[in-house]
């Protein structure tokens, strides 16, 4: 009776396993249907169900790489921004922003250049 039983077992894995090389070769196919689609390669992908994804965890975050100006463009480019504020004035992250100037480098041009009232937070810059 539990030969029987191995043998039903057997040949029911055996049934499992040629489904599951079916499918994957549906999946292959489909995936390298998709990356013609993309402009990827032509060829077949090649894909086992053990292989480890080339990167763990999550995406990698970057800093942002800010553009070189000089002092000249970087003053004028945060009158652009302050400018376009208003009679309300700007906080100075907004400006850095607006402008493309590191928040640091903003903060110093923009005690030095401009109208400052307020403190911390809720620091504002307006035209002098």
């Amino acid at each position: 009776m539990t030969e029987n039983i191995d043998r039903q077992i057997a040949k029911l894995e055996a049934e499992l396993n040629g489904l599951r090389r079916q499918k994957l070769a549906s999946l292959e196919q489909q995936v390298s249907e998709l990356a013609a689609l993309l402009g990827g390669g032509t060829g077949p992908v090649s894909a086992s169900p053990a292989a480890e994804p080339a990167v763990k965890g999550g995406r990698r975050r970057r800093r942002k790489r800010y553009q070189r100006f000089s002092d000249e463009e970087a003053v004028a480019a945060l009158k652009e921004a302050v400018a376009g504020s208003g009679s309300e004035g700007i906080a100075g992250k907004q400006a850095s922003e607006h402008s493309g100037v590191s928040y640091p480098r903003a903060i110093k041009l923009l005690d030095a250049n401009f109208k400052k009232s307020g403190s911390g937070k809720w620091t504002r810059y307006t035209m002098k």
